[in-house]
């Protein structure tokens, strides 16, 4: 027990992930590859199968963790940059919070996929590889896109509806519905009509220039989008989360 909680204490948190991942790594780049490598590595200390899906313009890592069921949730991100930026927002954020719920998720029902996708930047290449590819059956897709900046008018575009999740988090109860859905590595899957939602705490003026830095995300917001991400996540493994296949929605959070 005690050997566990010490591991526990000396996993990185959310700064020190996105230390690592911030830094130029447009796909096929040696900085990309390196990042690719501690993504790998730190899905390997948490005792995750890992695996590289490889495709002719870069590479996504996939961290599995084996539940119940065979069907699966995935949880993605996508970790290469422009050129140029290190990307911090976009999207060492991402990266860091799917590490964050990927140390944090244990015993699941459903199979929890931990999915870093590549070559985001020039199309989506990664996630549309991975989603015509994929043999499971995929239940829910939850995308993390540039979450480092959470205030005033972050938006959450999904095409679910999951009433009553955000009753438990004072910050998100006056989050609004309209409809929309932005370009990003949900777009596949979506496409397929598997239900998902995309983390977004929108765009700014650092968005692709080299001032996008760790030392400007907001890190108390992201615990508070890790918190209401691994409850999201814990209700639609245990069937408590009603999800809603025909309406096509972006949250936005107002206050």
């Amino acid at each position: 027990m005690k050997i566990l909680l010490l591991l526990i204490l000396l996993l990185p948190g959310f700064n020190e992930d996105v230390e690592k991942i911030a830094i130029s790594r447009p796909a096929q780049s040696r900085n990309n590859i390196k990042v690719g490598n501690y993504l790998e590595s730190e899905l390997k200390k948490i005792g995750l199968q890992v695996e590289r899906q490889r495709f002719s313009s870069g590479t996504n890592i996939i961290g599995t963790l084996r539940g119940k069921k065979s069907d699966t949730i995935i949880i993605g991100c996508h970790y290469d940059s422009v050129r140029n930026t290190p990307g911090a927002d976009d999207n060492a954020s991402g990266c860091a919070m799917t590490l964050a719920l990927s140390r944090k998720l244990k015993k699941t029902n459903h199979t929890i996929k931990f999915v870093f996708f590549d070559n985001e930047e020039r199309g989506m290449i990664g996630s549309r590889y991975y989603a015509k590819n994929m043999k499971e059956k995929c239940i829910f897709m939850i995308n993390f896109d540039m979450v480092g900046h959470l205030r005033i008018k972050s938006f959450v575009p999904s095409n679910t509806v999951f009433p009553g999740i955000f009753k438990k988090f004072p910050w998100a109860k006056q989050i609004s519905f309209r409809q929309g859905a932005g370009p990003s590595d949900h777009a596949p899957f979506q496409r397929k009509g598997i239900p998902f939602v995309w983390i977004f705490t929108g765009t700014h003026n650092r968005y692709h220039r080299p001032s996008d830095t760790s030392n400007s995300l907001n890190y108390k917001g992201m615990e508070k989008i890790k918190e209401y991400a691994e409850a999201l996540i814990i209700g639609i493994d245990g069937g408590k989360q009603v999800i809603d296949y025909n309406n096509l929605w972006t949250l936005e959070y107002k206050h």
